[in-house]
């Protein structure tokens, strides 16, 4: 069995309803004025009615009675993650130890994770355990708040300072249209990178390589080995996250911490062989960050089982000048074993003949595209044998539908989904 929510849309194609003159619309968009898509528009008052914000952002409730009251309420709670990654809690840390404030209320609301009218270390736990994928949802918030557009904050480090309004309350309906925009607030994105809508580009690109060290190990079967993880430049990095994994040639008896403590590590998944991690703070280079113990259950190279990917959390570092870079693994024998993996955002987006996806791969290996449309309909599948480094995948029109997709490339180590948009 199965179920879905749908709707109905009457419509008065003979103009035969009576109806009012008044008309309430508004577009959704982000500080940075990107349209949010996908947001529920509920009004109430005179009238009852619900619409979803497009990839425009905009939505209009027509034919109201005009003269009486009428409420506006937003609502998004889905994804949680979206734009939302250990450089959010470096800005954070920031602003709560007065280094770098954030600029503006916005943000500042964006930072209130749990959701108790104040910034602090509560919020930065919280936001790591969602990082650490620890917890899937806020736990006392919802993933996107939204203000009236038209309010104005009397202390922006301090929005709490009077009541914001986040409905907008329109009082004897007296205009033609009378306007009423919201500023979406993604809870946890301090950077500003969220996803809003399905025509938002990619913008992230990684800068370098930052490099974790740990010596390699011929093991033997049944042995025990200590694997000490440092970073020889450790002090010039904000912080990293990134998925340990390690194959079942080995088995994880113990992770002993240094630098990063327990709230560092989501070790509920060491069972399958993943241990999520996220680390920003000051420390001194070469010191310890932490210490796998762990039991060859064959005979093997420890470069050969231990690996940084981007299977749970996204494997990335932050530079001093909060440039973004890649996560690697020093073992010290000239191999630096990278996540290496990036899916780019097709282009153009949208398309009408053809598109192109680029894709990276810290090694050769079998790539599985799948297309879906947005009710989760596979489309298209598309298998190809992807080389180390730099891929590109093009895809047809004429094989796809019109509409917004959703393409997904899956190896044995990395997963991700970006959108596109046909035309």
């Amino acid at each position: 069995g199965d179920f879905c929510e749908t709707y109905v849309l009457v419509q008065d194609n003979m103009v035969q309803c009576e109806g009012g003159s008044g008309a309430i619309a508004g577009v959704v968009t982000t500080e940075e004025l990107t349209t949010v898509a996908g947001v529920r528009i509920d009004m109430s008052g005179n009238a009852f009615a619900s619409m979803t914000t497009g990839n425009d952002g905009h939505y209009l409730f027509s034919a109201l009675d005009e003269g009486f009251d009428y409420t506006i309420t937003p609502q998004l709670d889905a994804n949680p993650l979206n734009g939302v990654s250990t450089f959010d809690l470096v800005l954070m840390s920031k602003h709560i130890l007065g280094l770098q404030q954030l600029d503006t209320p916005y943000k500042v609301l964006a930072a209130d994770v749990n959701n108790d009218g104040k910034v602090t270390a509560l919020d930065a736990i919280s936001l790591r355990r969602l990082i650490l994928n620890i917890d899937n949802k806020f736990a006392n918030n919802t993933s996107w708040r939204f203000v009236d557009a038209s309010y104005v904050f009397s202390n922006a480090l301090n929005p709490w300072a009077d009541e914001f309004p986040e409905v907008i309350n329109i009082n004897d309906l007296a205009e033609a249209i009378q306007d009423a925009d919201f500023v979406a607030i993604k809870v946890g994105d301090m950077s500003l990178d969220a996803k809003a809508n399905a025509l938002t580009a990619e913008t992230r690109s990684k800068a370098g390589v930052f490099a974790l060290n740990a010596e390699n190990v011929s093991m033997k079967a049944g042995n025990e080995y200590r694997v000490a993880v440092t970073a020889a430049e450790l002090a010039k990095l904000q912080g990293f996250q990134g998925t340990l994994t390690l194959d079942n040639s080995v088995e994880l008896v113990d992770l002993e911490y240094g630098v990063a403590k327990a709230t560092n590590f989501g070790m509920h998944l060491a069972d399958k062989g993943m241990i999520t991690t996220s680390w920003n703070g000051e420390a001194a280079n070469n010191e310890t960050l932490f210490t796998l113990v762990v039991r060859a259950r064959t005979d093997v190279e420890l470069s050969s089982v231990l690996k940084i990917t981007s299977r749970v959390t996204a494997a990335e570092a932050y530079g001093s000048n909060d440039e973004l870079m890649d996560l690697a693994i020093d073992f010290g024998n000239g191999e630096v074993v990278s996540a290496g993996f990036e899916l780019g955002q097709n282009a153009p987006n949208p398309f009408r003949t053809q598109t192109t996806i680029n894709y990276s791969l810290p090694k050769a290996a079998d790539v599985t595209f799948t297309i879906t449309d947005a009710a989760g309909k596979t489309v298209q599948v598309l298998r190809t044998a992807g080389v180390q480094g730099k891929n590109i995948l093009t895809l047809e029109r004429k094989d796809l539908p019109a509409g917004v997709l959703f393409y997904t490339l899956t190896t044995d180590d990395f997963t991700a989904t970006k959108s596109m948009v046909i035309e």
